[in-house]
């Protein structure tokens, strides 16, 4: 054998006892590498399956190397000289004392085709990469697969990361469909395929079903698809139910333990394996790592900075200490729009690595770096997101959303009083305008409890947003609400402070809108208003004056509610405040809907509707919905309106607002509903109701778009009789003949509710205010 290659030669590779689970795209992807490169050297993360690919690229490529492929495992290597030693082993060539280890295997692969595949280099890679590199030199037909942690950083090299197996959908067992759909979406998971092949060896009888579906995603989705956690997670299933793994999964690295006795040790248990990822890092990359630990859905580079930066490493450092972790597979980069990097961990690392940290003395002071880098954005987004820059703003404050409440439950834990309540007020109207009521609720009266030894103005402020959610919030106590805001107005009076005054009174006002005590009202917004003229900011102007419209609508004033609406998208205009004036638009919309002129009404609402989900403005898009759906019934499409009137409360039921209430709004909804379920069957209205609930965001911007673009082909002749539907021109016959409401109500089979709504609407779009004007208009059209 030592004489040259041959086709006899047979292959070291190890047989594989276990089936390989997926990964057909990453191995035609890593064999085209091969074909086209020298060396290629696969990374990835401790337990993303780097060695297991690199075998079954072996297996495929063997006969086209005929049979020349050689795995040299370098992982038991201590010493870095004996790496020619353990190639020359491996290729089984007799060792010649005159001659160097090295010499003798280029002497034998010189003389044909071969692939060597170098595995585990990340201990000793400047001595692999010298070796790799000497070998490619002196063998013309050799290819090199290495797998390490990091690249080798020889010329020529290709460099390919090693994904983790792909992941179920997000809750694919909520989708609509049968159970069977959602095992369907489950066994497409190449990481579920592995967790499911490697129960049934561990336990014949385990079978994935809709019931254990779930619970087994989750298991995935947590261990981030890392295929050396899942098949240590599944050995466990012959002594507990995925569910129970599942739960456990909180203490990984005492639960994923026990794999197979004649593997390494370190890929016999998790923590092992990340233990010799760790014991390379130098010292400033462990920091570094311990640190990323409190970051949760990744960080910034101006974030991780700012946090990682302590006493024995600076800012520069962290950076390069920062890259160095990319390079060793250890920090996954993500690279967002507009040209924005992220760092984060993956969830098993940043556990590891948090367990770090919490057993170092730096683990409070990491963690108030991070609670002073999310206080400082939280407090400069504020301001920016009620004017021209709210979009940019908005979506920062999404993606650091989780990193916010981490934050938040630092500041509790510390009893950080001050920075609790400066950055739970910081986010108030983040909270409010994205829906997240129930969430913003809760922190805010969580803060609050630590009040003690908090400046005034930090209570003011956090017992202000805590008032102005509330007053949105689903089965509010409007009283005790009112009251909350009532201490708010009382500390920003002793602190003088104008500006937050007015906005506490224009709270307070919509407070008492909701109780209807509408005279109470006027007089907050008046003394708010005057407020805001006086220091003339246009977006505090136009809130208070849009709410103004809102009383004048219960009050059925609607020419002086449009006057002032009008007033209110000036002053957004002004402002430069888009979803102001898109929701001031939609305000418009209403009253034009109101006013009798639907068409209007209808157009403007599907404009504003697509810019309200780009604004992620769910309870507003929901207000919008609404209306459409009124129209829809106004036009007896009734089954288009009882979709609408789902998707609509879908997303009420999502951010935890309810209609508001507001006499007119009620009157209009109830009204409307009532007509379906009388006009509808209820399998019908059961249906379609449900069909609306589960759209998606996409499919509902789709569907009113669809319907915008269709004309009704009897549109022309209700436009003869004034808009009036068939069913309200019934109603109005009946009104000429002297029936009351009731009486009607008998005669055409439906509910007072219904005949009221009818009514109502009869009578704005008519512009009249009696019934004595609607049998004369009757009479004079021959409507019978």
């Amino acid at each position: 054998m030592a004489n040259g290659l041959n086709s006899h030669h047979s292959i070291n590779l190890p047989i594989l006892l276990s089936t390989f689970i997926g990964r057909s795209k990453e191995i035609n992807k890593v064999k085209q590498l091969i074909l086209g490169n020298r060396l290629v050297t696969l990374t990835g993360a401790g337990g993303s399956g780097k060695t297991r690919l690199s075998l079954e690229i072996g297996h495929q490529l063997a006969e086209q190397y005929n049979n020349n492929v050689w795995f040299i495992e370098l992982a038991a290597l201590t010493d870095p000289s004996h790496i020619p030693q353990k190639i020359v082993s491996v290729l089984e060539l007799p060792e010649q004392q005159e001659i160097p280890c090295l010499d003798s295997v280029v002497k034998y692969l010189s003389r044909g085709r071969a692939l060597l595949i170098m595995d585990n280099c990340e201990h000793l890679v400047l001595e692999s990469a010298e070796v790799s590199a000497h070998l490619l030199k002196k063998c013309p037909d050799l290819r090199i697969l290495a797998t390490s942690r990091e690249r080798l950083g020889i010329t020529g090299e290709v460099t390919w990361l090693v994904p983790p197996l792909s992941l179920p959908k997000q809750h694919p067992w909520r989708d609509p469909a049968s159970p069977q759909h959602a095992l369907d979406l489950y066994t497409k998971s190449e990481s579920v395929q592995l967790f499911t092949a490697r129960a049934v060896a561990n336990s014949p009888e385990f079978e994935l079903t809709p019931s254990n579906g779930p619970w087994v995603a989750e298991i995935c989705r947590r261990l981030d698809g890392l295929p050396l956690a899942i098949e240590l997670a599944a050995a466990h299933v012959r002594s507990l139910t995925v569910r129970e793994i599942a739960r456990r999964l909180d203490n990984r690295f005492i639960l994923l333990t026990g794999g197979s006795r004649t593997a390494h040790p370190r890929q016999q248990t998790l923590e092992a394996t990340l233990d010799w990822s760790y014991d390379l890092l130098s010292v400033n990359e462990q920091i570094v790592l311990n640190c990323l630990s409190v970051f949760v859905g990744g960080a910034t580079i101006d974030a991780a900075e700012f946090v990682c930066a302590a006493e024995d490493i600076d800012t520069g450092q962290v950076f390069k200490a920062l890259s160095n972790l990319v390079n060793k597979s250890l920090v996954v980069v993500d690279k967002l729009e507009p040209g924005e990097t992220r760092y984060r961990l993956l969830e098993t690392i940043r556990e590891y690595a948090h367990k770090k940290l919490t057993q170092s003395k730096e683990w409070a002071a990491t963690r108030n770096r991070h609670l002073e880098f999310y206080l400082r954005l939280a407090e400069e987004a504020e301001p920016k997101i009620r004017g021209p820059e709210e979009i940019i703003w908005f979506e920062r404050l999404d993606l650091e959303h989780d990193n916010l409440r981490e934050a938040l439950r630092w500041a509790l834990e510390a009893k950080n009083a001050e920075a609790g309540l400066r950055l739970a007020s910081s986010l108030g109207f983040f909270w409010f305008v994205r829906g997240h009521l129930r969430e913003g609720i809760d922190w805010l009266e969580k803060v609050l409890v630590y009040r003690k030894g908090a400046s005034k103005s930090s209570i003011a402020h956090a017992l202000m947003y805590l008032g102005g959610l509330l007053n949105n919030r689903k089965g509010r106590d409007l009283i005790q609400t009112s009251q909350i805001l009532e201490e708010s107005l009382k500390l920003y009076q002793e602190l003088e402070d104008k500006t937050w005054i007015a906005f506490v009174l224009n709270l307070l006002g919509i407070n008492a809108t909701a109780q209807g005590k509408y005279a109470e009202a006027i007089n907050y917004l008046d003394r708010s208003l005057a407020i805001r003229r006086e220091l003339g900011d246009p977006w505090f102007i136009a809130h208070t004056l849009q709410n103004y419209a809102f009383i004048l609508l219960n009050q059925g004033e609607y020419e002086r509610a449009k006057n002032y609406t009008e007033e209110t998208l000036i002053w957004f205009q002004r402002a430069e405040y888009q979803r102001g004036i898109v929701r001031t638009m939609m305000d418009l919309a209403k009253i034009a809907q109101i006013s009798g002129d639907s068409e209007q009404a209808e157009a403007s609402l599907i404009g504003s509707l697509s810019q309200l989900f780009q604004f992620g403005d769910l309870w507003s898009a929901a207000y919008a919905l609404e209306g459409l759906a009124s129209i829809a019934v106004e036009r007896d499409e009734l089954k288009h309106a009882a979709k609408l009137f789902g998707a609509a409360k879908a997303l009420r039921e999502a951010v935890g607002m309810p209609l508001q209430e507001f006499e007119f709004e009620h009157k209009i909804y109830e009204g409307d509903v009532e007509t379906l379920r009388e006009s509808l069957t209820e399998r019908e209205f059961t249906r379609t109701w449900m069909e609306g609930q589960t759209m998606t965001v996409e499919q509902i911007v789709e569907f009113v778009s669809i319907r915008s673009k269709k004309t009704s082909s009897c549109q022309k002749e209700k436009e003869r009789f004034a808009g009036l539907t068939e069913r309200e021109q019934e109603a109005a016959v009946l009104i000429a003949q002297g029936l009351s409401n009731r009486e009607i109500a008998e005669s055409m089979t439906v509910t007072l509710k219904t005949v009221e709504a009818h009514v109502t609407r009869i009578l704005r779009k008519l512009n009249f205010d009696s019934r004595v004007q609607v049998a004369t208009w009757v009479v004079e059209n021959d409507i019978s």
